[in-house]
């Protein structure tokens, strides 16, 4: 964060340039006592929680995750997973596979693309509803926030697979600093369109799920593939607006920090454009999945929380949560690279 003093009169202005934004704070009478911040976290309209807690959007997004997360697993019900989703329409393109742990960072690759560019849609989709409302664009991160950022604090971690993410620690620092030379034209041409979104997907993009991710109201126990195939009930209860944890692709959506990290990364797919002097994109990687998904039965009022449904023991340490750890297909996961990758990586950005 950035930040300069200008006098007016007896008062002085701090101009503040945050993540998102810029911010104007009176100090009054040059006593440096912070008066008024003239920015918050935007509040969005009822509409927008109306569309993004849907039973429709919610299952749209937990499915393309959990197509993808099957068809990168070595579980051995991944094959079963594929093929629920098949049967329904949803499956990957030819061509769209995943490239490995450590794929070269300069290859062509429709499945970094993919995340992109569904991801990229997704946001205009709810920037089209925003329009109609009369409403400004989705707002976006500029910057990734650092720790002393009072616009985005770094909620308290809730379980120890998420202490790597949320503390001070070497790995994100690594975040930091990769982040901030990605963005570099020399950087971004040595990457392909597909190779970034891969890069980012499985190292900036899930750690920044992890670091801002809240303790979940709502833990659901199905997974979705099962409920498709009888074996397991849906829970409309799941629905509810106050289902919006950041590492579930079921909930992660609904909650605003999610607009302001994947704003983040939108903005490099431009950024690339620039740097490689390309005026129009030619997407290699395209897939949005399938048709929407049907589950009958009477959809969960979605802007009525329930805090008894939704009340979690202060300690997530126990089997309903254990649980949905270990499903790779529930979890937004980060694991800190290795350090032949994070060589790769520093050699590549010229760190």
């Amino acid at each position: 964060m950035h930040s300069g003093v200008f006098s007016g009169g007896n008062d002085s202005l701090v101009l503040v340039i945050s993540a998102k934004h810029v911010r104007i704070e009176h100090l009054g009478d040059s006593k440096f006592k912070k008066v008024k911040s003239i920015m918050t976290i935007r509040q969005y309209p009822t509409e927008l929680f109306q569309m993004t807690a849907s039973r429709k959007m919610r299952l749209r997004h937990a499915a393309w995750h959990a197509v993808r997360a099957a068809s990168s697993s070595t579980r051995p019900e991944a094959p079963n997973i594929m093929r629920t989703y098949k049967e329904i329409g949803w499956e990957l393109p030819a061509g769209s596979s995943y490239p490995g742990a450590n794929p070269p960072l300069e290859r062509q690759d429709p499945w970094g693309e993919d995340f992109l560019y569904m991801h990229r849609k997704m946001m205009g989709n709810v920037n089209n509803l925003l329009a109609t409302l009369g409403e400004s664009e989705l707002e976006r991160w500029l910057k990734i926030p650092r720790a002393d950022d009072p616009e985005f604090p770094v909620p308290p971690s809730f379980h120890p697979d998420l202490n790597e993410a949320k503390n001070d620690s070497e790995t994100s620092r690594l975040m930091f600093e990769w982040s901030e030379a990605l963005i570099l034209p020399a950087n971004l041409r040595r990457f392909s369109l597909g190779a970034l979104g891969t890069f980012v997907e499985e190292t900036i993009h899930n750690w920044m799920h992890a670091r801002w991710s809240e303790a979940p109201k709502y833990v659901r126990s199905f997974e979705l593939s099962q409920v498709l195939d009888g074996v397991q009930a849906y829970e409309p209860a799941a629905e509810d607006l106050e289902n919006d944890y950041l590492g579930d692709p079921y909930s992660s959506h609904v909650n605003p920090i999610f607009w302001y990290l994947h704003g983040w990364i939108d903005n490099l797919i431009d950024l690339w454009a620039e740097a490689n002097g390309i005026e129009e994109i030619q997407w290699i990687g395209t897939w949005m999945g399938g048709p929407d998904i049907e589950i009958p039965g009477q959809s969960f009022p979605p802007l009525l929380p329930s805090a008894e449904i939704f009340a979690m023991p202060q300690s997530l340490n126990h089997p309903k949560f254990e649980s949905f750890l270990r499903n790779s297909n529930n979890f937004i996961r980060f694991q800190a690279p290795t350090k032949k990758r994070m060589k790769e990586v520093e050699k590549l950005l010229s760190l």
